[in-house]
């Protein structure tokens, strides 16, 4: 009888210690996987438009708060397709998706595309967070594809 106290006791200390995060945590969910894909369909289809405003404004606020000033953004967008020239076409590569659900809710993307400019080819990294219910690029890296 005593030692059952004795494990009562160290349980609920043990339990009272804890920093308890009551998370429901999901991994590259197909459709989360498509959610994250229309914003990245957006976002290409306006930069093969040149409609470098709109795709602009598929990047996260947080972003902007915390990085990058919209106009070094615009500055880098257009200054990538002088090097790489008109867009063609792109295709996912590799992606990945998580999602939890509970006291910290979040949703993240990652989307890895194969790219394809008039001068030169890429691979795209785009990192996407859910912001107000709407799938945002947070993140966005080029680099040049081995020839």
């Amino acid at each position: 009888m005593r030692s059952f106290k004795l494990i009562i006791a160290v349980g609920i200390i043990f339990l009272s210690s804890c920093n308890f995060n009551a998370n429901v945590n999901f991994k590259d969910e197909r459709e989360e996987k498509n959610n994250a894909e229309s914003t990245a369909a957006l976002f290409y289809s306006a930069i093969s438009s040149n409609k470098i405003e709109t795709a602009i404004e598929l990047f996260s606020d947080s972003l902007y708060k915390n990085s990058v000033e919209k106009e070094k953004l615009k500055l880098f967008l257009i200054q990538k397709k002088e090097k790489v020239g008109d867009f063609k076409d792109y295709n996912l590569k590799e992606w990945k998706t998580a999602r939890a659900i509970g006291t910290d809710s979040r949703r993240e993307y990652l989307l890895i595309y194969n790219v394809k400019y008039d001068r030169l080819e890429t691979i795209e990294t785009i990192i996407l967070v859910n912001e107000k219910g709407k799938v945002k690029i947070w993140n966005y890296n080029v680099d040049l594809k081995e020839q």
